[in-house]
């Protein structure tokens, strides 16, 4: 038997298991990332990390044929969900967003991967995460075009490399923050708080929209994503693993090591994040990356502009109060 290694905490305990019960021997093959995971040497900066990238070997051609598995008989899968806009499913789908990607947005990802709408990415990640298509495959791709954009796209393809790296070697970042410091950190348990916020129904316009975004989509975009789980950690200071687990489950890419790596970044909890100090200014962030308010209008129409509006909280103040739990927690 050939199977693709794993190397998530859970997957490494179900192929140990699976290598037990069957009587064949079982081959794992390296998955298509562009740093092997596995590294010997951990690295806690995504820099240095990122330096072990040695480019991607051209794809091998596909076979003519392979033999399948056999049709699944029993159970139901239902076909659609009416309330979610799902993207096209399958490998020749997904061929064809990466064809169009490198097409239109290649040369200008560099200048435009930040917008709120998500139209400045490829939006190639459920793809990645379903195993449809290769990461490999796609940097090759990206990289014969060339550019700054290519260079950047990579680098983001790098990012996910290095989450995976931070979980191999650091399993504990599952449910504790790789910051030791935040072991201790008074989080705040309030229901009340924490479904706002999930729900998109806080008062800040740009949450609002990204978090129903979500809950229609399955999709955000990482500028997005970046803003509400600050929200959640840094205004709300609600418990960061249940609201990351929260976050993960309305995913249509989700996965673990990016998720949590993602969090703890955003959070300032993990190993080469964002500094405490950097609390994200909510309304300048949509200011700046939706000026026309489109996509704000496409998912939260009530609102006219990324001025709160009758907010849970005043955001300077629990901004501050932030600030000064974490240096009380640095000293």
């Amino acid at each position: 038997m050939y199977a693709l290694k794993t190397y998530t905490p859970y997957g490494r305990y179900r192929d140990a298991r699976v290598r037990e019960a069957l009587s064949v021997p079982i081959h794992f093959l390296p998955a298509p990332h562009l740093i092997p995971p596995d590294l010997p040497r951990p690295y806690r900066v995504y820099t240095i990390f990122s330096r072990q990238f040695s480019g991607v070997d051209p794809p091998q051609p596909a076979p003519d044929s392979l033999p399948g598995a056999g049709a699944w008989e029993e159970g139901e899968i239902p076909e659609e969900n009416p309330g979610l806009l799902l993207p096209e499913p399958g490998e020749e789908a997904a061929w064809r967003k990466l064809r169009r990607f490198l097409e239109k947005g290649l040369d200008v990802y560099h200048l435009e991967r930040n917008r709120l709408d998500g139209e400045g990415g490829s939006r190639l990640s459920p793809y990645f995460s379903l195993g449809v298509l290769s990461p490999r495959q796609a940097a090759w791709e990206a990289l014969q075009r060339g550019g700054e954009g290519a260079k950047k796209w990579v680098s983001e393809l790098l990012w996910r490399d290095f989450s995976y790296h931070l979980l191999y070697h650091f399993p504990q970042m599952q449910d504790t923050p790789l910051d030791p410091k935040f072991a201790h950190f008074p989080w705040r348990e309030d229901e009340e708080l924490f479904q706002s916020w999930l729900q998109g129904k806080t008062g800040i316009p740009l949450v609002d929209a990204a978090m129903r975004e979500l809950w229609a989509t399955g999709f955000l975009s990482n500028r997005a994503r970046m803003c509400v789980a600050q929200f959640a950690v840094k205004y709300l200071l609600l418990p960061w693993k249940r609201a990351e687990k929260a976050f993960k489950e309305l995913l249509l890419d989700g996965d673990t090591p990016q998720n949590l790596q993602g969090w703890q970044w955003a959070g300032g909890l993990g190993v080469d994040a964002a500094p405490y100090f950097r609390v994200f200014n909510l309304v300048e962030q949509g200011k700046r990356y939706d000026p026309q308010a489109s996509w704000l209008k496409r998912f939260a129409p009530e609102y006219a502009s990324y001025e709160p509006k009758n907010p849970i909280i005043d955001l300077e103040v629990s901004r501050r109060n932030y600030l000064s739990l974490v240096r009380n927690l640095k000293r």
